[in-house]
């Protein structure tokens, strides 16, 4: 694929349309996981596995609302039924996170050198947060759908998931990553909102991003 095939007004006014269309069940869902992990603060390891187990299971169920499938709150639950899927799932998200928290060690070096005036740990820290920076973007813009494919997927090895994931991206790069920009844009404003602007944004952006990999998936074939 050598030239991308969705427009990105398309594809975030499609996900605007499933937001209103499940407006309440999506305000419903926000409620019962904020107070979820609102009860597991107390461990930031707890914390990471709801976090990780919450995005497993949205990715799921966003799949079925834009492919208007029936639904229900259950639903919401059962991708987490399944210990090989859940297993796979952190799997590749530590894969997917690797480059990430490696970018922040790397800045939060570059952040003490400047504080502490030292310039040999500055110059390290540039010299290494500019190294980092071209894999990691590759890296969250080429594996970006893993979410969804590891939701379809559990009898798949992780080589073949990776593969899978991979390959979907393939010829898209560009135009992924500026979705992906835009996205990010489109949260922060909603961040800006008081935090309220989230529970907007956010589903749109999720149903955008379903949307996108269906669009992908199918060209694919």
């Amino acid at each position: 694929m050598s030239k991308h095939h969705f427009k990105f007004k398309e594809v975030f006014i499609f996900g605007w349309d499933k937001t209103y269309q499940h407006a309440w069940f999506i305000f419903l869902t926000f409620v019962i996981t904020s107070i979820i992990m609102s009860a597991t603060r107390v461990s930031s390891l707890l914390a990471t596995v709801v976090v990780l187990m919450t995005a497993l299971s949205l990715a799921s169920i966003s799949l079925m609302v834009v492919r208007n499938h029936n639904f229900s709150f259950i639903d919401l639950i059962n991708p987490l039924l399944s210990q090989r899927r859940v297993l796979k799932f952190f799997a590749l998200a530590g894969f997917y996170m690797l480059p990430v928290l490696l970018l922040a060690f790397t800045t939060a070096m570059l952040v003490v050198g400047v504080r502490q005036g030292s310039t040999s740990i500055t110059v390290f820290g540039i010299v290494l947060t500019l190294i980092c920076l071209i894999p990691s973007i590759f890296v969250l813009v080429r594996f970006k759908f893993f979410p969804f494919v590891v939701a379809e997927h559990e009898h798949s090895t992780v080589k073949d998931l990776i593969l899978m994931t991979y390959k979907l991206t393939e010829g898209n790069f560009w135009p992924i990553l500026g979705f992906v920009c835009l996205a990010a844009l489109l949260n922060l404003f909603g961040l800006l909102l008081f935090c309220i602007g989230l529970l907007v944004t956010v589903p749109v952006t999720l149903f955008a991003f379903a949307h996108l990999y269906d669009k992908l998936k199918h060209h694919e074939a």
